[in-house]
């Protein structure tokens, strides 16, 4: 009886078996599928679905739930993505499962978690440049700017081509405040890959900073050459002609980028302003209103808004939108000033001594709070 038993457990387990493989070979067709809809941008959906009932069919498979997390991870659906990547690693380990997953971790903002895969992967991998260049960029993102310099520099050793690296080493420097080092860096990007829009625009924008307008409008017009329609290009082309007092030309620029991308906040905001200076006092309104519409938990949009009514002494919807911008984000130096001004011309000049104050504390450059700090205690 018990070898009876025995036999009919075997032929179960035997057409389990068969149904199991009949299942992953289906899964292993729509994966087929998935990969050639995955190059069509219109297909996308499509791809999805397939991947899907690919995992369903065959959960066993590591390349079903890894396609699936580099799916979920291109249309920004980074928390679902990293389950996927880690139920791809479970099955089967693969330096690409724990770079997808180190890369999800930190796109979801768990850096801690992301920091600590890409550690591991770089345990068996030291020379993994993908590996080095994200653990940087974790690194960044908590402003622990000594380590990712370190680790950067690290993967040039490995790979010296990489206009990437250089662009991240870049970066870094621009933000450590070492802006010649950075345009060094920037430089180099764009000899590697001539292309290399990210690089100009941050090579112009570097040069901004350091007040050398003829080179950062030669990079800002190779930024827009490699990519015109990318709206942050005409914004600082916008921002180098208004610097210029050109203002025409800025609003020519602010309004390529608002055709490319017109519910942007700093695309509203800035084209409002440039309307604001250029006199058109009535459409900058109407510009800096829609990005508070559409933006209302954006400080520089209500500041901006507060700047404009003030601009045209509107002092009460002006006070208004500069304390909304300062609810949201206390910190702002111009929002503090321009209050000061409201509240000066308002014949409440203690109060405005204190947002002078408030603004030079946060921006000990800023000249105007500078002059009309000044300008009350002289009172």
């Amino acid at each position: 009886m018990l070898k009876r038993v025995g036999a009919v457990l075997l032929f179960v387990l035997a057409g389990i078996s068969s149904a199991a493989a009949e299942d992953c070979a289906k899964a292993a067709v729509l994966l087929g599928e998935a990969r050639s809809a995955q190059g069509d941008p219109d297909s996308q959906d499509e791809a999805e679905r397939k991947l899907r009932e690919a995992v369903a069919a065959c959960p066993s498979s590591p390349d079903a739930h890894y396609l699936m997390a580099l799916r979920l991870l291109a249309r920004g659906a980074y928390q679902p993505a990293v389950e996927a990547f880690r139920s791809a690693e479970r099955l089967r380990t693969d330096p690409r499962h724990l770079l997808g997953l180190a890369r999800a971790l930190a796109l979801s903002e768990q850096y801690g978690e992301a920091e600590e895969t890409y550690r591991k992967l770089l345990t068996s991998d030291a020379k993994n440049t993908q590996a080095l260049q994200g653990l940087s960029a974790v690194y960044f993102k908590l402003n622990r700017h000594g380590e990712a310099e370190e680790v950067v520099r690290r993967a040039l050793q490995v790979d010296s081509e990489d206009a990437e690296l250089y662009f991240n080493l870049g970066l870094i420097l621009a933000k450590s405040g070492r802006l010649d080092e950075a345009v060094t860096s920037f430089q180099t990007a764009v000899e590697k890959r001539s292309h290399f829009a990210g690089a100009y625009r941050e090579l112009a924008e570097t040069y901004l900073k350091l007040e050398i307008l003829p080179r950062a409008e030669d990079a800002a017009r190779s930024a827009a050459l490699h990519a015109p329609k990318d709206a942050s290009v005409w914004l600082l082309v916008a921002t180098l002609h208004e610097r210029q007092g050109e203002h025409q030309e800025a609003l020519e620029a602010v309004r390529k980028a608002e055709a490319i991308a017109p519910k942007r906040a700093d695309v509203l905001i800035n084209l409002g302003i440039i309307l604001q200076k250029a006199g058109n006092g009535s459409d900058a309104l109407s510009k800096l209103k829609k990005a508070v519409e559409l933006h209302p938990n954006s400080a520089d949009a209500h500041a901006a808004l507060g700047w404009a009514y003030l601009e045209q002494r509107e002092f009460e919807p002006a006070e208004t939108s500069l304390r909304t911008s300062l609810t949201l984000n206390e910190t702002n130096a111009f929002a503090h000033n321009n209050l000061g001004v409201v509240l000066e011309m308002t014949d409440r000049v203690e109060q405005a001594k204190k947002s002078f104050e408030r603004a030079r504390e946060l921006a000990p450059n800023l000249q105007t709070a500078e002059h009309n700090l000044d300008s009350v205690n002289a009172q």
